[in-house]
């Protein structure tokens, strides 16, 4: 039954997905983890890069809410030419769909969730609101570490207001709100029971890729 429901998912995000990408804002802090969840109570902190049409640094903390469902908050600066860098705030979950064993049924480990993310540069706010479908298969490294390939789908309203002043002073504003998706490649390195590398290209708008380390505390 949960493998229908996650084929059922899959096939709905990347109909979603079939819009344009162009325009779009897009994430300022990428992906950074894979479909496998943490476990019930279980947490970790990380430290991520940016280098995409608008640079970020950011860090997230990541927190098992359940033995499926993991929930993250997420802070950054982004810093973009010609305006000043500004805070960045966001936040998703997910819910994992299906779980590699092996030997078992599931043919990888499949996710999906909502995100959120807020900012407001100098002349110009965004909020993005949406849901993603996150995929990642473990791959056993001789020495003990694993390497996990993944990807993310993500569909997302975003909603944009440019502030506008023209030579006399007259202010004006101009608010858009479009659906979007977007794209992500990546793979992650644990190379220990603790610390996860990760590496990825992101495609949603702000292209380029994302860098970032994570480590359990809990």
């Amino acid at each position: 039954m949960r493998r229908k429901i996650a084929l059922v998912f899959v096939l709905v995000f990347v109909m979603a997905a079939n819009g344009e990408a162009a325009g779009a804002f897009g994430s300022s802090f990428g992906t950074l983890w894979t479909a496998r969840s943490l476990g019930m109570a279980n947490g970790s902190v990380g430290l991520g890069i940016g280098a995409a049409d608008h640079t970020s640094f950011v860090g997230f903390f990541k927190y098992g809410l359940s033995d499926y469902t993991d929930g993250r908050i997420m802070l950054g600066i982004v810093d973009d030419e010609g305006v000043s860098a500004t805070v960045v705030v966001g936040a998703d979950f997910k819910y994992q769909l299906l779980n590699f064993q092996r030997g078992g049924t599931d043919p990888f480990d499949l996710a999906i969730g909502a995100l959120a993310e807020y900012l407001d540069f100098d002349n110009m706010s965004a909020i993005q609101i949406g849901g993603h479908v996150l995929g990642s298969y473990p791959i056993a490294l001789k020495g003990g570490t694993t390497l996990s390939p993944y990807g993310r789908i993500n569909v997302r309203l975003e909603r944009t207001k440019r502030v506008y002043v023209d030579r006399g002073g007259e202010i004006s504003e101009k608010k858009e709100s479009e659906l979007k998706f977007g794209l992500n490649m990546g793979v992650c390195w644990d190379i220990s029971r603790d610390v996860g590398l990760y590496g990825e290209f992101q495609f949603d708008g702000n292209d380029g890729i994302f860098l970032g380390v994570s480590y359990s505390v809990l």
